[in-house]
């Protein structure tokens, strides 16, 4: 009958008659509000909302997070976005999908807010993760010597020459961060 409305008001009453010990079928009809909400009705702050509430019954739930990561992109709510992507990179396990979903917020905080000190954070928590992850490694190198942070850059330099198989490269990029560590101590 497409009474959209109608139908929310049940599951609305059903989510509330579910005892609480039965959390999964509870996140199920959650589940089939949201998508109420967004394919017939398209209200894009009760998906939120209801996905929200997923997540309350479930703090790891990746299905929930990546729904909701969706509907932040689309309404361009990127604080909320970030939020959700570092939220469901502390819930996995998989290193690569971690430094991926990291990698975003760390995109995220340049190109949204230009905010080169949080991308920062999550480029070093991406070499914590993965300590040869050449873009961390490149932009952290470029920002430590933006901001004048000589013993980090001298470390981050380090690590680049470490990953350096070829010996007469290594040496010279060896000399290049000895040169480097020589010019900070003559600015001192």
């Amino acid at each position: 009958l497409e009474r959209w409305n109608a139908l929310i008001d049940i599951l609305k009453e059903l989510v509330e008659r579910i005892p609480e010990d039965r959390a999964d079928d509870k996140i199920a009809t959650l589940f089939e509000m949201a998508d109420v909400y967004r394919e017939r009705l398209r209200l894009d702050v009760m998906v939120i909302g209801t996905l929200n509430q997923i997540l309350q019954l479930d703090g790891a739930n990746v299905m929930a997070m990546d729904a909701l990561a969706a509907e932040y992109e689309q309404v361009k709510r990127w604080p909320d976005l970030i939020g959700v992507l570092q939220k469901k990179a502390g819930a996995i396990e998989d290193s690569n999908d971690k430094v991926a979903l990291l990698k975003r917020v760390a995109e995220l905080f340049l190109e949204k807010f230009a905010n080169q000190a949080e991308a920062i954070k999550v480029y070093e928590k991406i070499l914590s993760i993965e300590p040869d992850h050449p873009q961390a490694i490149a932009f952290l190198k470029q920002m430590y010597e933006k901001r004048r942070d000589w013993e980090k850059l001298i470390g981050i330099a380090q690590r680049e020459v470490a990953l350096v198989t070829e010996p007469v490269e290594r040496t010279r990029r060896l000399v290049e961060v000895v040169g480097a560590v020589i010019e900070v101590l003559d600015d001192l």
